[in-house]
């Protein structure tokens, strides 16, 4: 079980950081499109300072010849998939600490055993456990 999960952190994690890529090359497009910041940031769900400094953060562009509510539609999008695949690796992550938590309050493994089934350290493992109250489903 927590192998799987070990591998469902990392896949969601990767998607994440892909989704975050995209969308900052598309938040740079759009503002090289000419594209106002305001209008930019509510598509993507971010302050305004962040989407100038991810523009500014990728080298020169290109006009695309893009148009604006095609732009402002593609941000949206990939805002709200990674909002999803962020809720995903988190809601992954909590089960993780739960399972931990009940199996170090069990005393079936200790935390060297644990930190090999999870992949984490066993410091980490007791620093994600310490104080979590477990839920009964």
């Amino acid at each position: 079980m927590l192998g799987q999960l070990r591998t469902t952190i990392a896949l969601r994690s990767s998607r994440v950081r892909a989704l975050t890529a995209e969308l900052g090359d598309c938040v740079a497009q759009a503002l090289c499109d000419g594209l106002k910041v305001a209008a930019v940031a509510k598509a993507a769900g971010l302050p305004a300072a962040r989407v100038r400094s991810t523009a500014l953060a990728r080298g020169e562009l290109y006009p695309s010849g893009q148009t604006q509510n095609g732009h402002l539609h593609l941000i949206a999008g990939l805002a709200a998939e990674l909002v999803a695949a962020e809720e995903t690796r988190s809601a992954a992550e909590a089960e993780r600490t739960q399972i931990l938590a009940l199996a170090r309050k069990s005393r079936l493994l200790d935390d060297y055993q644990l930190a090999g089934a999870s992949g984490l350290k066993s410091d980490e493992i007791r620093k994600l456990t310490r104080g979590v109250g477990l839920r009964v489903a």
